[in-house]
């Protein structure tokens, strides 16, 4: 993975990237990766597909469920971390806003060692300093990191229920916006193919 929580690694990180493109702004949404002993219906079809990319200038189609995939296997999706960085390739513009979910997307040992063996080749960037960022978080009890409640993001004053959540208004706002770019722009790119 190329985010760490505490010093801790994961297995990997799939990142859905969504980008602006009246201002270039992009949003990653991340998700780490856990080993499971169980296999994902929905991320089996997709490694399925992955791993016939080995070449450059491979081309395949995935039709599935984005929801499904994002939201595999984690019932903690509306808790969050979240910071202004950058790219993880180059050029490494910092034009990216990071959103790294709680909860972990969980891949089966067979899954992990196909997707190694075939798409991630070690291309994973390390970790960098913070620089001076600020990582904010969308819930109001930290115990996987060090953020202290003065990094608690949303409005403290606001009751919390186990059927509600609460964004600030400015994460939930670019939130939404790059989901919408990000189906117009998938949209425009399957018209494309057909």
């Amino acid at each position: 993975s190329e985010h760490r929580i505490n010093g801790k690694k994961y297995a990997g990180e799939a990142h859905f990237v969504h980008q602006n493109p009246s201002t270039n702004q992009l949003a990653v949404l991340s998700f780490l990766i856990i080993e499971s002993k169980h296999e994902d219906t929905e991320w089996r079809t997709y490694v399925d597909k992955a791993v016939t990319l080995n070449s450059t200038g491979y081309q395949t189609v995935y039709e599935g469920n984005l929801s499904a995939l994002m939201y595999a296997h984690t019932d903690s999706y509306q808790d969050f971390w979240w910071y202004n960085g950058s790219l993880t390739t180059p050029p490494c513009s910092e034009n990216v806003i990071w959103i790294i979910f709680h909860g972990g997307i969980e891949f089966s040992d067979n899954e992990l060692q196909l997707l190694h063996k075939y798409v991630f080749f070690e291309d994973f960037r390390e970790p960098q300093p913070l620089n001076n960022r600020i990582v904010l978080r969308s819930y109001p009890k930290e115990d996987d990191s060090m953020l202290t409640d003065q990094y608690y993001c949303c409005n403290k004053q606001q009751p919390q229920s186990s059927t509600s959540f609460v964004y600030s208004y400015f994460t939930w706002q670019y939130l939404l916006l790059f989901t919408i770019s990000c189906f117009i722009s998938l949209k425009l790119y399957l018209s494309r193919l057909y």
